[in-house]
């Protein structure tokens, strides 16, 4: 009888395991397939020399999206260890990673051109606006990102299949339209397009959930965070 309870109870834990690593593994080959699809797009429109600005853009571009994402982790980490403090937790989290991502955001913007002169000035030209897109697009992944941490901890990783399913619809279908005419810049607008529009779905989706009421109950958590920083915790 022993036996026979142990194996009920170890059923539903697998399964529910391979439904989470399921859709988090399908969530993970979209986002995949949307990194390696931008610089064939690039290459097959303009050429390698275009591809070459692009991948160096997209270099400076992704090491400010880590920021969010190693901010994300450590929310999955703290989360799951501490699931009844998850609400203020992304509070805390989504904070300070937009304001990390962001004060990096506006350095990289401002200083672009010198960024990309360091590998030479042929890459000034067409290179440093490709930055500036895609470093712009880093504030709405970096909330996506946290998004996706606080939806894995609450084992919803169907939520964050959809989100980069999504990502990877609208980006090939805006940089497909895009790059014949405008090249590598046309594929860092379908990025920017991408994340924007599915951090909106996700703002749209929870007002119609919870109510506007809730929506704005979340961004007023945030003031728990900045007050902190500047010395003034109301947690106190």
């Amino acid at each position: 009888p022993e036996q026979a309870s142990d194996t009920t109870e170890t059923g539903p834990d697998l399964q529910t395991a391979a439904r989470f690593l399921g859709w988090d593994f399908l969530g993970s080959l979209a986002l995949g397939a949307a990194f390696g699809l931008a610089p064939l797009m690039v290459t097959a429109s303009d050429g390698a020399a275009a591809t070459a600005s692009y991948h160096l853009a997209w270099s400076f571009a992704y090491s400010v999206y880590l920021v969010g994402r190693a901010m994300s982790v450590s929310l999955v980490a703290e989360g799951a260890t501490l699931p009844d403090r998850l609400p203020r937790l992304m509070a805390d989290t989504l904070f300070h990673t937009l304001l990390l991502v962001s004060s990096a955001v506006l350095v990289v913007f401002v200083f672009a051109p010198l960024i990309m002169a360091v590998f030479g000035k042929a890459y000034v030209a067409e290179g440093a606006p490709v930055l500036r897109v895609l470093v712009l697009a880093c504030l709405p992944w970096s909330f996506t990102t946290i998004y996706c941490a606080v939806v894995r901890v609450r084992r919803q990783t169907r939520s964050v299949a959809m989100v980069q399913l999504g990502t990877l619809a609208v980006f090939v279908g805006v940089s497909a339209t895009l790059v014949t005419t405008m090249g590598a810049f046309g594929v860092a607008l379908g990025w920017l397009a991408a994340h924007s529009l599915v951090c909106l779905a996700i703002f749209a989706r929870h007002v119609l959930i919870n109510g506007f009421e809730a929506l704005v109950d979340r961004i007023l958590a945030l003031a728990g965070p900045a007050l902190a920083l500047l010395g003034s915790d109301p947690r106190l």
